[in-house]
C-alpha cells in the first residue's frame, strides 16, 4: 500500500481500500453470475447511475451535437445496445424500437394494472410491461430515430421504406459476415462500423434506394355531360322506354326443327297473322311490340 499511496497509509486510507476491493470482487462476481446463469433473450439493464454518466460523457465529446428532447435515446434502446455488445452479437434493431426518452418518462408515469405471476414457485406482484413504439411516419421522424439509435450505440461503446429496408439488409450482411468481435478495440476502432462503411456502397444495399414508379391514386371519371340537343323525357315516357330496351334484350329460346329440347317453341300471336311481318329490307318485326 505504502507503493501505491506513495506514503504509508492511514487508518481511513485502509478502509476505503478495503470497500473497494470489496465492492469490485462482489460486482466482478455478479458480472460472472449473470453471464453464465442469465438469460441472454432478455437485454440487461444498466444502472441508472451509468447510464447518466455515460449521457454526460457523451454530451461532452459531441459537444456540436445538441442532444436534448427529441434526441436523447430512451434507457431501453439504450439498454438494447449494450446488450448486443454483452452478447458479442449483431441484431437489427427497428426504428420502431429507437423510442425517446420523453416519450419514455410520459409512458412510465401512467398507472398499470397489478398482476400476480408465479416466479420460482414464489407469487410476486408485479406489472404488465408496457410496449413503447417511435413513430417514423415522416422523413424527420425517422431521422431523428436513426440519430436516437447511432447515440445509443455511441452509450454503448458500439422512400422512407426504402431506407427502412436497406438498413435492414445491410444490418443482415453485417450479421452474415465473419465479425470476431463487435466491441471497440485497444485503438479506438470499430469492427462494425466499419463494416457499415464499406457497405454503403455495395450494390446489394444502394439498389434498394433507386428510384421507383410513384403510384398514382386512382382518379375517378366524371360521366359524358349529355347532348345540348337530346329530348327532355318526361317520367313515364323513360320508363316506357326503359320496358322497351329490356323487352328487346330479352332472349327467346326457338327450338330448331330435330333439335331436340324441353322448350316449347314460340308461335305468333293470332291478332298478327294477318299483318306484315317483315320490313322492306327484310328485318323481321318484334310481335311484342306490334301488340303494344
Amino acid at each position: 500500500m505504502a507503493k501505491v499511496l506513495g506514503a504509508n497509509p492511514k487508518l481511513g486510507d485502509v478502509g476505503m481500500l478495503k470497500r473497494l476491493m470489496f465492492e469490485s470482487s462482489a460486482f466482478v462476481v455478479a458480472a460472472l453470475r449473470q453471464s453464465v446463469m442469465g438469460d441472454t433473450e432478455t437485454p440487461r439493464k444498466l444502472p441508472v447511475a451509468e447510464k447518466a454518466a455515460r449521457a454526460v460523457a457523451q454530451k461532452q465529446r459531441l459537444g456540436g451535437l445538441v442532444i436534448e428532447r427529441d434526441m436523447v435515446p430512451s434507457y431501453a434502446l439504450v439498454d438494447l445496445c449494450s446488450h448486443m455488445c454483452d452478447t458479442n452479437t449483431v441484431t437489427w434493431i427497428s426504428p420502431g424500437k429507437c423510442t425517446s426518452r420523453e416519450s419514455e418518462i410520459q409512458v412510465s408515469s401512467k398507472e398499470t394494472a397489478k398482476v400476480f405471476k408465479l416466479e420460482d414457485q414464489q407469487l410476486k406482484i408485479g406489472s404488465d410491461p408496457i410496449e413503447l413504439a417511435a413513430d417514423y411516419s415522416s422523413a424527420i421522424m425517422l431521422q431523428w430515430c436513426l440519430q436516437r439509435r447511432g447515440l445509443a450505440f455511441d452509450q454503448a461503446g458500439v422512400g422512407i421504406a426504402q431506407l427502412v429496408q436497406a438498413d435492414k439488409e445491410a444490418s443482415f450482411m453485417v450479421m452474415s459476415s465473419e465479425l470476431q468481435t463487435i466491441k471497440a478495440t485497444s485503438a479506438g476502432t470499430r469492427p462494425m462500423g466499419e463494416k457499415l462503411e464499406a457497405l454503403c456502397y455495395d450494390p446489394r444495399v444502394t439498389c434498394l434506394l433507386m428510384p421507383v414508379p410513384f403510384k398514382h391514386p386512382g382518379r375517378i371519371v366524371a360521366p359524358p355531360a349529355p347532348a345540348d340537343d337530346a329530348p327532355v323525357l318526361s317520367k313515364g315516357a323513360k320508363r316506357r322506354l326503359r320496358q322497351a330496351k329490356a323487352k328487346a334484350a330479352a332472349k327467346v329460346k326457338i327450338v330448331q326443327p330435330g333439335g331436340g329440347g324441353s322448350a316449347a317453341r314460340r308461335t305468333m300471336p293470332a291478332e298478327l297473322k294477318d299483318l306484315h311481318q317483315k320490313m322492306a329490307d327484310g328485318a323481321l318485326i318484334c310481335w311484342d311490340f306490334n301488340l303494344e
